[in-house]
């Protein structure tokens, strides 16, 4: 069976992928920064994970490959990020970007380096992006360190599919979702663009992903239908 490891499974989409892949048939691993919290989906595993630390993405991998004979990764989703500033630029504290970039930009790349021994021809490397961080967008002030960093990470997946020419690489737009951090993007939105949930996004980024190809959209920012997004 394939396998899959999923950074901030423990609730929003992170958790909904993590009950999709499993109910598809995927050995599911969900890495989440509070194992007690998480409420438990049948065949997913999950592990304790802090995308924020220097060390955390390297002692999971070891932890799959030395507990559970992981051998190999299909498909690796750096999910985990946040969003907890409002400012703009003019405005923007220093704690709240290190913590923004910490967990929305180095996160990722340090997961990629650690599953990065896993990864074999034709897997899957994919961040959760947003359209947030397009640098061609019609532009709103506020939650400047959030944009910024999701242009980061769209660039990052961008460049890995030209530096790892057998992997597949995709930023993914998951649109304004139901969920905690979806909630503080409305403002952002109009009546043209409602809310969506995370039960009928998941599947669809799921299908996204099993049809991805080295020639066809990796190393673009997507939407979860499909769709290229110019970035």
């Amino acid at each position: 069976m394939p396998i899959i490891f999923i950074s901030g499974a423990l609730k929003g989409l992170g958790w909904m992928l993590a009950r999709t892949y499993a109910r598809a048939g995927w050995v599911v691993f969900g890495g989440v920064l509070y194992p007690d919290e998480v409420k438990p989906i049948p065949g997913v595993t999950y592990i304790k994970h802090d995308q924020g630390t220097l060390t955390d993405s390297l002692e999971v991998m070891a932890h799959l490959k030395n507990e559970y004979g992981v051998e190999k990764l299909d498909v690796v989703i750096a999910n985990a990020g946040v969003l907890i500033s409002e400012a703009s630029f003019r405005d923007a504290e220093p704690e709240a970007m290190d913590i923004t970039w910490r967990i929305n930009v180095r996160g990722p790349l340090l997961l990629f380096q650690a599953a990065h021994p896993l990864l074999h021809k034709d897997s899957k490397f994919v961040v959760i992006s947003s359209s947030r961080g397009r640098l061609g967008q019609h532009h709103y002030e506020g939650q400047a360190l959030y944009a910024q960093s999701k242009a980061a990470v769209t660039f990052m997946a961008a460049k890995l599919h030209y530096e790892e020419p057998d992997l597949i690489t995709l930023a993914i737009h998951p649109g304004l979702l139901k969920t905690e951090m979806g909630d503080k993007a409305t403002r952002f939105h109009g009546p043209d663009d409602p809310a969506h949930s995370t039960e009928d996004v998941a599947p669809k980024i799921l299908k996204l992903i099993e049809g991805a190809k080295k020639d066809t959209i990796s190393g673009q920012l997507v939407d979860y239908e499909g769709n290229v997004l110019s970035w």
